[in-house]
């Protein structure tokens, strides 16, 4: 009797949750998109280099890297889905601001941090993600201080990594 009976509910399952995953990272890029359009130019950034690394969101990392791009004054901006796209990155320039974009699928992304504290002590790090309690745990596993919404708008972010950073150096 049981060989008569397709057992593939999962496997819809799954297609149905990575069409989803796709509509969320496309309507969250679109959204950053709209941000950068309609929003002024930030005179915030002059001689800072960032890197922003995300292995599971790449509407909004990409989004971020085209807003940060265009709407403020940063020296480089770096986009890496991995820690060996990131290792290859940080040999090439000094990093000022990381930020991972949502928490990392693979945790041997987070080491690219370790391997930027060993550059520079006073690494500034930032998660920038839809804030709950996982994500406070990578945060604090990770030890990355700075945390901001990324469902909130894009300009209240770049007033934070301007503020927090500033704040960041005082110490």
């Amino acid at each position: 009797m049981l060989d008569s009976i397709k057992f593939d509910d999962a496997t819809i399952f799954q297609e149905q949750m990575s069409w989803l995953n796709a509509y969320a990272q496309k309507s969250d890029y679109k959204s950053i998109k709209e941000q950068c359009e309609s929003d002024l130019k930030h005179s915030w950034g002059h001689d800072l280099n960032v890197l922003i690394i995300s292995d599971r969101c790449p509407g909004r990392a990409i989004g971020l890297y085209e807003y940060l791009m265009e709407k403020t004054n940063l020296s480089s901006i770096s986009q890496c889905r991995n820690f060996a796209e990131a290792k290859v990155c940080i040999t090439h320039k000094p990093i000022d601001i990381l930020i991972f974009v949502g928490f990392q699928k693979n945790n041997e992304n987070y080491e690219i941090k370790k391997i930027l504290e060993e550059k520079k002590p006073d690494i500034y790090t930032v998660m920038y993600a839809s804030l709950d309690d996982c994500i406070k745990g990578h945060c604090v596993e990770n030890k990355i201080q700075y945390a901001f919404s990324s469902r909130k708008p894009v300009a209240e972010f770049i007033d934070y990594l301007d503020n927090s950073y500033l704040d960041d150096l005082e110490r």
